[in-house]
């Protein structure tokens, strides 16, 4: 007849660790010992390890290919879209976090907005100079010189 062991898990306070398994021979003596915490342990922080170092490739890899879409494909319309939509969800998380984030999303727009304006006016300015050089100014053609 051959023995069957027991398998004995021991808490300590309610904690819930990895069982050690102690398996008694019929004399009362203990027959073998495996101690699966310290190899679970090890396994698993080798697998954390092993998980961020990819998910650290993973973000490099997704930044440098969104930041450098246009580049990669010629598309630089795709690219500043890309860009506006993350810019987006980045005010949209940044509202989430409180009054603070939503005063902090709030400026960065009314900054954008004017900074915007501002550009927009200085290249209708441009366009009026060059458009007096080449003497567009009346009418928008240049059949006014031949009257």
């Amino acid at each position: 007849m051959s023995y069957k062991g027991y398998k004995v898990h021991i808490t300590k306070d309610g904690e819930t660790s990895a069982p050690s398994e102690k398996v008694y021979n019929q004399n009362g003596g203990v027959q073998a010992q495996s101690t699966t915490k310290a190899g679970t342990a090890e396994a698993s922080g080798r697998k954390k390890a092993i998980n961020i170092g990819m998910v650290y490739l993973g973000k490099q890899a997704l930044n440098y290919g969104l930041s450098n879409y246009g580049s990669l494909t010629g598309d630089y319309l795709g690219q500043e879209k890309i860009s506006a939509g993350i810019e987006i969800l980045g005010m949209v998380a940044l509202t989430t976090t409180g009054w603070a984030g939503v005063l902090a999303a709030g400026t960065s727009i009314g900054i954008k907005t004017l900074t915007r304006g501002i550009d927009i006016s200085k290249s209708r300015v441009a366009s009026n100079i060059q458009m007096e050089r080449l003497g567009l100014t009346q009418g928008g053609s240049r059949l006014w010189l031949l009257n």
